[in-house]
């Protein structure tokens, strides 16, 4: 059974025809960075994910939802949030963020270990809720990856927060 939908994005409109037997539980909004990857794809294999889930990886994660870039942005994401939830028939929606972001910054540019994750908290918190919003039928949880050197590997510890 298909269904279809009319989409309007950023100053189009989108049609989309669904086919509902094409369903994943979840989509992962995280960051690019090289140093996650490795990690975080054992980290959902772990959680039982392998190969049922849709990926977004941007730089900073979700922050362009809440940042002031450029619109293009923030509807780039969107519009993969919405093709998830239509195409695929997502239920949860995982935001997974990670110390030392170049899109923040670095690490060099807060004052502490604290203030950088508090940062990462507070917009994914946001993020959450400009999700929640649009789609009150998605459950929305927050991850914070600490990545640490040790001999020449990267380690991937992830919480959620």
């Amino acid at each position: 059974m298909s269904k279809i939908f009319l989409l309007f994005i950023h100053n189009t409109y989108k049609v989309l025809i669904v086919m509902t037997n094409k369903t994943c539980e979840l989509l992962v909004i995280h960051c690019l960075d090289w140093r996650l990857q490795s990690g975080l794809h054992e980290w959902l294999r772990e959680k039982g994910y392998q190969g049922k889930y849709d990926q977004v990886a941007v730089a900073g994660g979700a922050k362009d939802l809440v940042s002031s870039a450029s619109a293009e942005k923030k509807y780039f994401l969107i519009e993969q949030i919405d093709n998830s939830v239509f195409l695929h028939n997502i239920q949860k929606v995982f935001l997974i963020h990670h110390n030392d972001c170049g899109a923040y910054g670095g690490r060099a540019a807060f004052a502490s270990d604290t203030a950088e994750k508090i940062a990462h908290l507070t917009d994914m918190e946001i993020a959450q809720e400009i999700i929640e919003t649009k789609y009150p039928q998605l459950t929305v949880e927050n991850y914070y990856a600490q990545l640490n050197e040790d001999n020449n590997e990267w380690r991937v510890t992830i919480e959620r927060v």
